[in-house]
Formats: C-alpha cells, structure tokens, sequence
C-alpha cells in the first residue's frame, strides 16, 4: 500500500473526539485516507518527516521541516488559551542549571517554549540533560527521580497533582502574557500529493466535530476506548479544554500566533 494512503493521529481524546464522526463511518471521508493509524505525538513527527501518511497530526514546531512536503488544514487544529505545556517537578523549587530535563519530544512545541523561557538552565555541553521520554511516562520518570524536570503535555495536566507532585512553571501562561495570542500546539497536514482532496478533507473533518459536538456520549464512549485506563472526567476535562473555536478555524489569530512561533524556530 502507498504509505501516503493513510491518516495518522493520536489517541489523545481532543484527537479522537474530533475525528470521531469519521473514525465511526458518519461523516463522509476520502477512501485514499480512510485507513488511521495511532502514535504518540513524536512518532508523527518523525512519521511527517520521512512521509509515512497523507494526513497526519504534527506539532506546529515542526511544520518549518514539513512545509516543502504537507499544507497545515485549518480544522482539526489544538490550539487555545489556558492549555500550554507545564513543567512539573518533585517539589516546589525554583527552576535552576543543571536540573535533568525530561521533554516529550524534540520538535514538540513543547520543546521549543521551553527552549524559549529557560534557555538559560540547559547546558550545551551536558549530551545527558535533556531525555526524550514518551509523554505518558514523564510522570513516571520524575517520580523515580530519573528526571528532575518533566515537560508534561495533554491528560497529564489533569492528574499530575494526585502524585503530589508540582507544577513550577506553565508555559502556556508565559507565552499568552508575551504575545495575547492562543498557543499552537498542534495542527493536521495533508501532503501536497493528495491537495486534490484538501476541500473534502477539511469539510470531513467539520462535519465530524459537528458530529462529536451533537453526539457527546458516543463521541467520549470512543475516546475512552483509544485511551483505556483514563478516567472519564479527564477524558471530559481533556475534550474541554483542547476542542474548542480554533479546532473549527485556525483563524486570524491563530494565524498571529504560528508566525510568532516560526519566528522563534528561525532566530
């Protein structure tokens, strides 16, 4: 099969939910993409890089690398207020050089904030510091003190409080007060080979959220099955938090904000 007749998400439920009416067959699809796949957010970016699929979700960090190959859609997008990466730590301690930094991967966007408000603690010179860490084990790392800092992203920001850990920093908030604008997160690209379906793929994927929004029940029923073990509140909390005006539109604004932060790619 041509590995560009693909679709490749996560299984976070803000993705699923969105994709729900197309992953449960109500909404009509192009049959070249209706094949998804699953993965963690660093495993679609490195899958963009090396074109293993025609749509695919990628951090909005690493669409510098991918535009010669894939156009970002304006629907399907994670991209918000309130919702940025946090950085967690074992205890309330200032963040300081030297600390071992767990990130969920290096062309997140959560990488890049980090890069971009504490420039200063990261040490060149020490290979060890920073440890890629598939976001879901982050909280693990920390707590087994592999990790001194983890970069969390998604549900974590939900739960991370109920093993007494601590929130130092979040970025997101850093970001809004500098700029006034959403934070980009992550968006969906569709590879120039397939720009002929661009217009049906972007109607797919309204009428899907149209769907999730009008079928919330089955929408979330789905989202729990992709997540397993996740607590339905999360998964709610999740949806509420990262589904939301810039998932129907990226917008003007939103717009603002992914030039900012190409901006801070290229400087």
């Amino acid at each position: 099969m041509n590995p560009l007749y693909q679709s490749a998400i996560s299984p976070c439920p803000n993705d699923i939910f969105i994709f729900s009416g197309i992953l449960s067959g109500q909404c009509q699809w192009p049959d070249e993409l209706k094949n998804f796949t699953f993965l963690d957010i660093q495993e679609l970016n490195s899958k963009a890089m090396l074109q293993k699929a025609g749509l695919i979700k990628v951090s909005f960090a690493a669409m510098s690398k991918l535009s010669e190959h894939y156009t970002m859609l304006e629907s399907g997008a994670a991209m918000g207020f309130g919702c940025g990466p946090l950085v967690l730590s074992r205890k309330n301690e200032p963040i300081q050089a030297g600390m071992r930094i767990g990130i969920p991967g290096w062309q997140t966007t959560a990488w890049l904030l980090f890069r971009r408000y504490f420039s200063h603690i990261i040490d060149s010179q020490n290979k060890d510091q920073i440890k890629q860490i598939v976001f879901h084990d982050l909280e693990n790392a920390l707590l087994n003190h592999e990790i001194d800092l983890a970069l969390i992203i998604h549900e974590t920001r939900f739960s991370y409080d109920q093993n007494q850990l601590t929130k130092v920093s979040d970025l997101g908030e850093l970001w809004e007060k500098d700029t006034s604008l959403p934070i980009p997160l992550g968006g969906i690209c569709l590879h120039h080979s397939l720009s002929h379906l661009k217009s049906q793929v972007e109607e797919g994927i309204l009428q899907s959220l149209d769907f999730a929004q009008a079928n919330q029940d089955k929408a979330i029923a789905l989202c729990r099955e992709y997540a397993q073990d996740m607590d339905p509140e999360v998964i709610r909390s999740h949806i509420n938090l990262y589904v939301n005006s810039f998932s129907y539109q990226i917008g003007e604004n939103g717009h603002r904000a992914l030039a900012l932060l190409r901006d801070g790619i290229n400087s």
